[in-house]
């Protein structure tokens, strides 16, 4: 069947497995794709649509960032782009993680983007990329919390 050989094709991490062996899945792809919410949902074990536990979604806990980072420094070694969608992105203060981990494109929704761009243009590089280096050594869902906090709105 003929096809477009310079094609790009990536991969969605959406669940844990992905992101755990992201690097032997980079080599193979031209481009990873964090889709935060599935993430969450299947990393957590809870169903966000389930009104009786959803309040234990959480897209900061300590292990979602930890399969993020994973994720990046796999995509990084085979140089390829990591991207994130999902409604993390559209958070302020993930989105000053994710540039402070090197992740720059995000995708999210349009009423996001002025709360978003205002957060990231009050900010260095070097205070993001602080700011995930201290999330990623966070041990606890509330530490996470706090450090993100002052993050949230200027």
């Amino acid at each position: 069947v003929p096809f477009d050989e310079g094609l790009k094709i990536g991969v969605m991490v959406e669940v844990p497995s992905v992101a755990l062996t992201a690097g032997r899945i980079a080599k193979h792809s031209d481009f990873f794709s964090l889709g935060t919410n599935d993430l969450t949902q299947y990393t957590l074990a809870v169903d966000r649509g389930n009104e009786k536990i959803s309040y234990l979604f959480d897209s900061f806990h300590p292990a979602i960032w930890k399969l993020i980072k994973m994720t990046k420094d796999a995509a990084d070694r085979y140089g390829i782009p990591v991207s994130v969608c999902g409604e993390m992105a559209s958070k302020p203060e993930a989105a000053a993680c994710f540039i402070g981990m090197g992740i720059t494109d995000l995708s999210m929704n349009a009423p996001s983007i002025p709360a978003v761009k205002s957060v990231l243009c009050s900010h260095t590089k070097n205070e993001m990329e602080k700011l995930s280096s201290d999330v990623l050594q966070a041990e606890t869902l509330k530490e996470i919390h706090e450090l993100l906090q002052p993050w949230r709105t200027i």
